[in-house]
């Protein structure tokens, strides 16, 4: 993306992204050309693709294809000169056929059908790691302009997106015609929209999920048990707009993961006659200063996010987040008179609560547990991420006789011994009592942690370093709350977030810490009434549970169908079943 100022340009990078957007680099000129045939050098062998673009093609693209492979009228049968998608033998053969050459000799509207021809192929035989090459190849021919008529590149891409995924389509517009159905988009795998899933169905909801990102098999199926029907798309923007207009649930439900909020922009436009919701967790407005987010991700990066935010606060029907009550003040002040909005936390669940123990004092030594992605030492500098100091104040803990487990993300596999968390690594060596744990899924991770003493939510922070903004430090509220608080355990945290803290210390719900107290936080930990804690804990958990928590958000699903003069079946709001 090209860097620009103004409303203009936040507009034009928005538009770029959707076409260019995804998993890899784009393409920019026509001297990519060859990349053109990449998809089909991965799904087909070369000599399939030209025979049915030859029987496929009309006038002069035919014979041109003729020219360059006499016999493509024969249909070959696909062992025949079968290249095992191997690109690097591809290459070598396709140097007998001058494709840069008869790309160029074709004129505009000529390439626009390759490009028709080819979509239909690539639909016959779909891989969604070569359609997300072959989109950028379209992009860089600029050929959208080449077609004429209704067949414009969205249309294309919502017909291919219907009938490779007819299956989801069929799924989500016959449940909305009998049950209320949501449709969750997520960029990346949140697993909060499982949560909501579960309490939504036993609410009367018929649930959806659009993924973009790879899941390994256990999550995958995680997710397919706790939705009606959930696919997993390449990163390409372009087919998921084309699919989400395929699409007609009563609600569209957005994770919009930072960076990446065009995505709820795009869904809000597709919306129709359905309501949608965009959440946020990460917030880019507030995460940091903004001439540090442009020192990280690029202004024209920034820019297109800070714009997409600001929409989808004053577009979307309802806005969703997990930060502390209050915050959507100061978002208004940024970004003007926002539509409803809602705090919703990652709430537990009732079928991944662990059976409790009986609770128990502290162990000797204490045992404490970090759950989620350890934060790298290189990919979350002092000044980007306060994560960056949960190091410090792990090996201050451990030189105080304590036992530290770490339970990776399941969706990641770290390398301790690589430059970007060796400092772990080394604790590891030093510290036998500092262990780093496989990764637990979700619905399994409570009963997991149920048996340590406290969650921990510890760093040794220097703010003289931090680029984070007030507010942030201020009204930010974890997901490693909650995850604590669904397995029952009393969690220490830093005073330096004065809501997270408060939270803490309201509810009983554990210790906190400033920073420079954690060097001696030994003693305090032993002496807690960890046997007491727990109940409250416990207590907490019963009183805030998603299944309960949900009708606020049934709510305003409610609210917003009247205020666009939509209707919806109804639901069991307030009895869950």
């Amino acid at each position: 993306m090209q860097a620009g100022s103004g409303a203009d340009n936040a507009e034009s990078l928005y538009h770029r992204e959707l076409l260019m957007g995804g998993e890899d680099a784009p393409l920019h000129t026509i001297d990519h050309a060859l990349a053109f045939l990449e998809p089909f050098v991965a799904t087909m062998p070369p000599r399939q693709f030209f025979a049915r673009l030859g029987k496929a093609a009309q006038g002069l693209v035919r014979q041109r294809i003729h020219q360059v492979w006499p016999d493509s009228d024969a249909d070959q049968d696909a062992s025949d000169d079968c290249i095992d998608g191997a690109l690097a033998k591809a290459t070598q053969h396709f140097r007998l056929v001058p494709f840069r050459h008869f790309l160029s000799g074709l004129s505009e509207r000529e390439r626009g059908e390759i490009v028709k021809i080819a979509l239909r192929l690539m639909a016959e035989r779909f891989d969604p790691h070569a359609l997300s090459r072959y989109l950028r190849a379209y992009a860089a021919f600029d050929l959208g302009k080449a077609v004429d008529g209704p067949e414009t590149l969205d249309a294309l891409m919502r017909d291919l997106a219907a009938s490779r995924y007819a299956d989801f389509v069929a799924a989500v517009n016959g449940a909305a015609r009998e049950q209320r159905t949501i449709v969750f988009v997520s960029s990346r795998t949140d697993y909060k929209p499982l949560r909501l899933s579960i309490a939504l169905r036993r609410k009367g909801y018929r649930t959806f999920f659009i993924g973009l990102d790879r899941q390994p098999p256990d999550i995958q199926d995680l997710f397919h048990r706790e939705f009606d029907a959930a696919v997993i798309l390449p990163f390409v923007p372009t087919l998921l707009k084309g699919l989400l207009e395929s699409l007609h649930p009563h609600v569209f439900h957005v994770q919009c993961a930072m960076l990446y909020y065009y995505l709820g922009r795009m869904a809000d436009e597709a919306k129709g006659d359905a309501i949608c919701t965009a959440e946020f967790n990460d917030i880019t407005s507030y995460f940091l200063s903004r001439d540090a987010l442009n020192r990280f991700f690029g202004k024209p990066v920034v820019d297109l996010d800070w714009s997409c935010e600001a929409y989808a606060c004053n577009h979307a029907d309802i806005v969703l987040h997990q930060w502390a009550e209050g915050f959507a003040d100061q978002w208004r002040i940024r970004h003007g008179g926002l539509a409803r909005v809602l705090e919703m936390q990652p709430h537990p669940v009732a079928t991944w609560l662990p059976e409790d123990p009986e609770p128990s004092p502290t162990n000797d030594p204490p045992r404490l547990v970090w759950a989620g992605q350890v934060p790298g030492r290189l990919s979350c500098p002092p000044d980007f991420n306060d994560g960056y100091y949960l190091g410090e104040a792990v090996e201050q803990l451990l030189e105080q006789g304590m036992a530290i487990d770490i339970f990776q993300n399941p969706m990641h596999i770290a390398q301790f011994k690589d430059p970007n968390l060796r400092f772990y690594g080394d604790l590891m060596d030093r510290f036998p009592l500092f262990r780093a744990m496989a990764g637990v899924r979700p619905d399994l991770l409570a009963r997991t942690l149920a048996g340590y003493d406290f969650g921990l939510l510890l760093f040794d922070i220097d703010f003289d370093k931090s680029s984070a903004t007030p507010e942030k430090n201020i009204f930010m509220l974890t997901n490693k709350l909650y995850t604590y608080i669904e397995a029952g355990l009393p969690i220490l945290v830093n005073k330096e977030y004065p809501f997270m803290a408060n939270f803490v210390e309201t509810n009983g719900l554990g210790l906190t810490f400033f920073s420079h107290e954690i060097r001696d936080a030994g003693p305090r930990i032993r002496a807690f009434d960890r046997v007491a804690c727990v109940e409250r804990v416990r207590a907490y958990r019963a009183r805030h549970m998603m299944e309960d928590e949900v009708d606020a958000l049934i709510a305003a699903h409610d609210d917003a169908f009247r205020a666009r003069g939509l209707s919806a079946p109804a639901t069991s709001r307030g009895t869950p079943s």
